[in-house]
């Protein structure tokens, strides 16, 4: 008896420990169902669309509430109906620019699951029509990543592919770029000019599908094109072409390449050797590419090897203040080999590789004259030109205070200083018709004094200057008051006019 009391009072208590696992699982869970309607309640703003409640239960129901920016526009009722009518708007505006590919909803809505006690009337059309009228579809494409963090959505890989190409092709020719890409050898420059034999770029790129709005997807190369020239949201500048323009001139005068300027401006221009019209517009815009590409360039020139400074040597027999020249300066010449680096198109680096002289400089030699003219006049006064005559004496008409010396033949001749001395005046005197013209007087130190007139041009020698006998000062003129090309010469002894036969000997 004992021992069936025993077991009875067991089995009472495993049923009592049963039911209260069971008391504390349904507690637990109703806490779990009421913990999710306070979230959902803490969550339950009022919806952008108009939707009413139709009846409240007993126990919450999973619904799903749609967002657009992060602002509630209702419950949707049938996710399925939303599907359905995104794939029929695909079929009926999108699938002939975008084929083989699905249309999504925008990044920008999303869905939200949460628990609730009320039953909402479906607005699943007024839902759809909020999407249509807003556009909020996204297409699924071709996702460019940079590994720059720049990205990309296109619609055709080859229009990537081309744009991609069409850049570096800024940098690089394209006969360059194949051998190149092919890894092939570029042959060494034979001539003087420059050649790429390195191009890279420092970004790479991963693709896989994405989806995004129509708005941000580039559509064609052109668009890829500028988006790889001038990044996000691009400032470009115009230019509207002139008579006499040219594709490289254009480019030069806004620090870009012509190959860059065509590429920026397809459809407009086709080559670099276009021949451009008046009234085109053109982007001149310089690079500000997601792309770093870096150019290495052979370049081989040829470079001036400036001369020595000159060798002055002195010379007794020279006047001082005249040199000589007896070996002339010659610079030489060396070919250069350097390599340049660039990236997007500036220069960073230039280093030289090797150089071979081709023709050594020369050091000139110059005589410096150390020969101190005197100043003072030695008093024999020689003819002022040579194969001369007297044209007209002292005197010779009323007035005339003078001597008229001229050259056999056509008249003209270097006028010559009769003694030493220093030049005191190198002037012009009247007008056409009158006065002595050119002219230039000299001081010879001793009593003496000769003025030269009617000269071609101004005196050959400043104020100040010390001539010597017989010096070139001049050339016969007929500036002044003359007829026949002569030199008017006139001496002074002390200050007075005298026949300048006197001391000529004429």
């Amino acid at each position: 008896m004992i021992k069936r009391i025993k077991s009875k009072n067991l089995l009472i208590f495993a049923g009592a420990l049963l039911l209260s696992v069971l008391l504390t699982y349904v507690t637990v869970a109703n806490n779990n169902d009421i913990q999710a309607v306070e979230s959902l309640q803490l969550l339950n703003e009022a919806p952008l669309l108009t939707q009413n409640v139709k009846s409240t239960l007993n126990e919450p129901v999973k619904v799903s509430k749609l967002y657009h920016k992060d602002k509630f526009i209702g419950v949707v009722s049938s996710s399925q109906a939303i599907k359905n009518h995104i794939d029929a708007v695909y079929k009926e505006d999108y699938e002939n620019d975008f084929p083989d590919t699905k249309l999504n909803l925008s990044d920008d809505v999303y869905f939200s699951d949460a628990l609730s006690y009320n039953v909402f009337e479906d607005i699943d059309k007024d839902i759809i029509d909020y999407l249509d009228t807003n556009k909020l579809y996204a297409v699924q494409v071709h996702k460019y990543t940079f590994s720059n963090n720049a990205v990309i959505y296109v619609k055709n890989i080859q229009d990537f592919e081309k744009a991609e190409k069409a850049f570096l092709l800024n940098f690089v020719n394209e006969d360059t770029y194949t051998l190149l890409k092919e890894e092939k050898p570029i042959p060494p420059l034979t001539s003087y000019g420059e050649q790429v034999t390195h191009i890279s770029v420092a970004e790479t790129i991963t693709t896989e599908p994405g989806t995004t709005d129509i708005e941000n997807i580039y559509l064609d190369e052109a668009s890829i094109s500028t988006f790889l020239s001038y990044g996000y949201d691009p400032e470009i500048e115009t230019y509207v072409t002139q008579e006499f323009d040219t594709v490289e001139g254009i480019a030069s005068l806004n620090g870009m390449t012509p190959q860059q300027l065509v590429t920026i401006n397809q459809g407009t221009l086709k080559s670099t050797d276009q021949i451009l019209v008046p009234g085109m517009e053109l982007k001149i815009s310089t690079f500000n590419s997601p792309f770093t590409v870096t150019v290495k360039k052979d370049r081989l020139t040829q470079e001036t090897i400036s001369a020595p400074e000159p060798k002055y040597v002195e010379d007794d027999t020279i006047r001082e203040g005249l040199q000589v020249v007896d070996v002339v300066e010659e610079d030489g010449y060396q070919d250069s080999y350097y390599i340049d680096t660039y990236i997007n198109g500036t220069s960073q680096n230039s280093e030289l590789q090797k150089s071979t002289v081709i023709k050594e400089p020369v050091q000139s030699v110059i005589r410096v004259g150390t020969y101190v003219e005197p100043k003072v006049g030695s008093g024999n006064f020689s003819w002022p030109l040579a194969n001369s005559y007297v044209l007209c004496r002292h005197g010779c008409y009323p007035g005339h205070q003078g001597t008229d010396i001229s050259t056999y033949g056509s008249g003209y001749g270097p006028i010559l200083a009769v003694d030493r001395g220093v030049v005191v005046a190198n002037s012009f005197q009247g007008g056409k018709g009158w006065g002595w013209g050119f002219y230039i007087k000299i001081d010879h130190g001793n009593g003496y004094q000769s003025l030269y007139a009617h000269m071609q041009g101004p005196g050959y020698l400043p104020v100040g200057s010390t001539v010597s006998k017989g010096q070139n000062i001049g050339y016969v003129g007929m500036t002044g008051a003359t007829t026949y090309p002569h030199v008017h010469l006139e001496i002074y002894r002390n200050g007075a006019k005298i026949n300048a036969c006197s001391v000529l000997g004429c």
